[in-house]
């Protein structure tokens, strides 16, 4: 009502306007004028008889359209995190398991074992050494906390899987059979690093 009877309040200026033969008004009057058309149009397009419960309902149901879009999203969230930490677990398994196998085969000195490292030029204490870096490095995997130590276990990895390849290629020792194993490894090793959770990992600076 208030803009209906603003609206009949500025329609004699207009009419005025046109008797003084075009002659504009001052332009925040022409401004407010058309401002307060554009409220009235508005309100006259709002459905009638419903006022205030009318907004009241749209606010309630853009609140709930949000509440189940966060609800959406979270679980959606879940269920990646859930995802992610299986697989960090099982790479990480398969990366402690040779570590620790590997290494026992290495302190032990297995024939197999040692006759690979002769092959390779390698000398038999060699194996020793590889084996008990292996060990420790099983054991900073599974271990819960220690990042640090974790990045270093992880570097230890590459460096002997990479390495194992290498030596394969400069005896001539490689073919599709033993190098796919440590190809494969460093491959696991990657993925089970890049997977681990925020627990796991340095803090950000």
């Amino acid at each position: 009502m208030v803009f209906v009877n603003l609206q009949r309040a500025l329609q004699p200026m207009r009419l005025d306007e046109s008797r003084r033969g075009g002659q504009k008004w001052p332009r925040h009057i022409y401004l407010l004028s058309m401002r307060l058309h554009v409220l009235w149009l508005n309100r006259a397009q709002r459905p009638p008889g419903r006022g205030r419960s009318y907004d009241t309902r749209e606010r309630n149901s853009a609140r709930r359209d949000c509440q189940i879009d966060t609800m959406t999203n979270l679980a959606s969230s879940v269920s990646t995190s859930r995802r992610q930490i299986i697989a960090y677990w099982v790479t990480t398994a398969l990366v402690v398991f040779e570590l620790a196998l590997g290494g026992a085969w290495d302190v032990l000195r297995v024939p197999h074992v040692r006759g690979l490292i002769e092959r390779l030029g390698y000398p038999p204490y060699f194996l020793v050494i590889l084996g008990i870096w292996k060990l420790l490095g099983a054991v900073a995997l599974v271990m819960p906390r220690f990042p640090r130590l974790k990045e270093w276990a992880y570097a230890g990895v590459l460096f002997d899987l990479t390495g194992a390849v290498a030596s394969l290629w400069a005896s001539g020792l490689a073919d599709a059979g033993t190098m796919a194993y440590p190809i494969v490894m460093t491959g696991v090793a990657i993925a089970s690093w890049a997977l681990r959770p925020s627990s796991r990992r340095l803090p950000a600076r």
